[in-house]
């Protein structure tokens, strides 16, 4: 696929509103031009594609799972994107995104934006504390990322490192209420 017809493609791609009609769109291509594709979408495209969510989330996380296989720095550029102040978590089918999260090593700039949304969101739905709570237990536990949680919680200013101390020491304590982790 050469650039003209890729930049044809994505246009006719982003005019869809379905993640779905993207998802399968994309699968229609070969492993090869769906990687080139979805490794040039830009920061909005991105942020398009997992966060216009109603009735959606089932669908965008199928396409998580879909990046998983076809390309690595797009899932997980995808996952940044879905850690969404506003939004909350992307909460989709039984979270196979979070399972990966749980049981991977993060990228280190991932694991900010996980800390980042960990340490403030504030919209009051407990179920997205709870499940960034267990990202956060995984990577601490499982992969040894005490030291570089400090290290982010030391960069905050007074107030706001003891509260992110406080929520951050609560989700190490608690038990991951959920099957991904």
């Amino acid at each position: 696929m050469n650039e003209e017809d890729k930049k044809e493609f994505k246009r006719k791609l982003m005019e869809q509103y379905w993640v779905e009609d993207r998802h399968h769109m994309l699968a229609k291509k070969s492993k090869r031009e769906a990687k080139s594709i979805v490794e040039s979408f830009n920061e909005s495209e991105v942020y398009q594609n997992v966060n216009i969510r109603q009735y959606q989330e089932d669908y965008i996380s199928d396409y998580l799972m879909y990046l998983w296989e076809i390309s690595k720095p797009s899932f997980w550029a995808h996952t940044k994107a879905s850690l969404d102040l506003e939004e909350g978590l992307l909460w989709g089918g039984d979270m196979p995104h979070f399972k990966i999260l749980c049981t991977v090593k993060i990228p280190d700039d991932v694991y900010q934006d996980v800390l980042n949304f960990a340490v403030n969101y504030n919209k009051g739905f407990e179920q997205d504390l709870e499940a960034i709570g267990c990202v956060v237990r995984a990577q601490v536990v499982k992969f040894n990322r005490l030291e570089e949680t400090q290290k982010y919680i030391a960069l905050l200013d007074g107030q706001k490192q003891e509260a992110a101390h406080e929520r951050i020491r609560e989700m190490l304590q608690r038990d991951c209420p959920y099957t991904f982790f």
